[in-house]
């Protein structure tokens, strides 16, 4: 009957609406996949190129600004030719999440470079210092007030680390200032370590009683030496 072969046609129609859909969906599917493993594999290899360049700009001295910035331009192009939303999704959380980790990575090189050219100039500088002290060793005052200068002008480095540098070049000073007044006056040395004028350690103040010990013992000898030949 007519109304017998209108259903039939229905469904037919029906049929091939719910196949040309299926196909659809799966072609869309499909080319989600393809786009987030695009993206992925892009980020992947964008973090591999521009971490090795960040990590041989510890050495090679490479604008660590200028590699972030080539970074970000090369993450943008994995928008490139993404049509649908999960790719897009895709690639804004690979954008951001790498972004955040390459931006930590690179204030990491950054200290670490600060750090390692403070040590190098407080390196000349602490030597600098310890030639004045081991001559003149009342500028010890002087030398702390140059430390905390010094100290202050290291805005690269964080600011625990640079109390750490100023107490550790502080107890140089002190020690190598003790030393010297432990040769060149042996006495004043000894009262200065009785009255806990320097600022340093008991084995510091041991070592420095030592250094006392053998001067006077040096002195004695030469006395005696001296009294001996007259």
């Amino acid at each position: 009957t007519r109304r017998a072969k209108g259903s039939a046609a229905a469904a037919a129609i029906g049929e091939l609406g719910a196949t040309a859909l299926s196909a659809g969906e799966a072609m869309l599917t499909s080319i989600e996949n393809e786009e987030q493993r695009r993206v992925i594999t892009g980020n992947v290899q964008n973090r591999a190129v521009y971490d090795k360049r960040l990590q041989d700009a510890v050495m090679s001295g490479e604008d660590v600004d200028k590699i972030k910035e080539e970074f970000d331009g090369a993450q943008s192009k994995l928008y490139d030719d993404i049509q649908t939303t999960k790719g897009r999704n895709a690639a804004d959380y690979y954008t951001a999440e790498s972004g955040r980790l390459f931006e930590a990575k690179t204030d990491a090189v950054k200290l670490e470079r600060a750090v390692a050219e403070a040590k190098l100039n407080g390196s000349k500088f602490l030597m600098g210092m310890a030639d004045i002290l081991r001559t003149t060793p009342g500028y010890l005052p002087q030398a702390e007030k140059d430390i905390d200068n010094f100290v202050a002008t290291l805005s690269g480095v964080r600011p625990e680390d640079r109390a750490h540098y100023a107490f550790e070049m502080r107890t140089n000073a002190n020690l190598v200032a003790a030393m010297a007044q432990a040769r060149l006056n042996p006495d004043a040395a000894q009262r200065d370590i009785n009255n806990g004028t320097y600022k340093i350690d008991s084995k510091q103040a041991e070592q420095v009683i030592n250094e006392i010990e053998r001067t006077r013992s040096a002195q004695r000898t030469d006395s005696e030496y001296k009294y001996r030949i007259k």
